[in-house]
């Protein structure tokens, strides 16, 4: 999801996770709801990368490991932890085309998502700044929609959504 702006574009090079969107945002005069949606399931609820995989040990207290292992936050984490990401999706974006047409910042500060269907932390950051975070989301965040305050952005910015899901195997 991105915003309109008539300021200059910002893209600053960061990665991300995919269920998590790269969005821009701008405020220029009264802001309009917009959000990136897609009807394809395969994309829509494809992950950005499947860690198990990848020498990442699943287990339930992901702040514990992150502090173990250096990562200041969930973002931390995302945008220099060593993982290979699902066909189609990019490493910066995730599924989300950073080309897109620029969007308002949504009324009400509303921020939509899928919705917190499984345990993890979550965070969303507008440019350098954290506005939300929660060390399990599925039970901080109960609806699909909530606020966020967008004050960190000024002209143009970039808002990153990070969800990491944990999802318990039925064979363990």
């Amino acid at each position: 999801m991105t915003v309109e702006s008539t300021l200059p574009k910002h893209r600053p090079s960061t990665r991300k996770q995919a269920s998590l969107a790269a969005v821009r945002a701008a405020l220029r005069g009264r802001p309009v709801a917009a959000q990136w949606t897609t009807n394809d399931k395969e994309t829509k609820y494809n992950p950005l990368a499947f860690l198990e995989n990848q020498g990442f040990a699943t287990q339930q207290d992901f702040r514990a490991w992150r502090t173990k292992n250096g990562y200041k936050t969930l973002r931390d984490f995302m945008d220099h932890g060593k993982y290979t990401v699902t066909k189609g999706a990019d490493f910066s974006c995730g599924w989300t085309d950073p080309k897109g047409t620029p969007q308002p910042i949504p009324d009400g500060d509303a921020m939509r998502s899928t919705g917190y269907t499984h345990d993890g932390p979550c965070e969303v950051w507008i440019d350098n700044t954290r506005v939300l975070q929660g060390d399990n989301c599925h039970e901080k965040i109960a609806d699909k929609g909530y606020t966020i305050d967008y004050s960190a952005c000024k002209g143009t910015c970039t808002l990153r959504w990070y969800w990491r899901r944990c999802t318990r195997l039925a064979s363990r």
